[in-house]
């Protein structure tokens, strides 16, 4: 079970870019989330994310070594933390919201500016989790400054 939910359901065992496949994957549950439990749904589904993480992380970095790729479930978190107030409308703008998300958390994610790198050297869950958090924070931010500004 915790390869199964650790990987998000094997899909951290993709050959390429297997954490730009989960937060990909991962945005059909968060739509759906969002959509039928608005705020508090995606909140629960950053801490089932969160708590899978925390719980797999030692059996994933035995099995595969430090922060290991094959563990996406962290992903999962960030790009949810990345939609948590956005309010979708069941339109086709959603599409553009989520892609904008998308492309906002796997920026922060790859490169980890401001601090998020820095998250990443702390041992064991928090290591793995946090800079994801972190990422999915300011991916967060910069998408609530594109729908105030832009869209």
């Amino acid at each position: 079970m915790h390869i199964l939910f650790g990987s998000f359901f094997y899909i951290g065992y993709l050959p390429k870019a297997p954490g730009t496949w989960a937060s990909l994957a991962g945005l059909v549950p968060i739509y759906i989330v969002s959509l039928l439990a608005g705020f508090w749904g995606v909140a629960a589904l950053v801490a089932v994310a969160c708590a899978i993480t925390f719980i797999t992380t030692s059996e994933f970095e035995r099995i595969h070594g430090k922060d290991p790729s094959p563990l996406v479930m962290d992903e999962v978190a960030g790009q949810a933390l990345t939609f948590l107030l956005i309010s979708f409308t069941a339109t086709g703008a959603d599409i553009l919201l989520l892609i904008s998300g998308f492309l906002l958390f796997r920026i922060f994610d790859i490169f980890k500016p401001l601090g998020i790198n820095k998250i990443q050297d702390l041992k064991g869950a928090p290591g793995v989790l946090f800079d994801d958090l972190g990422a999915g924070l300011y991916a967060y931010v910069c998408l609530n400054f594109i729908i105030l500004f832009v869209l």
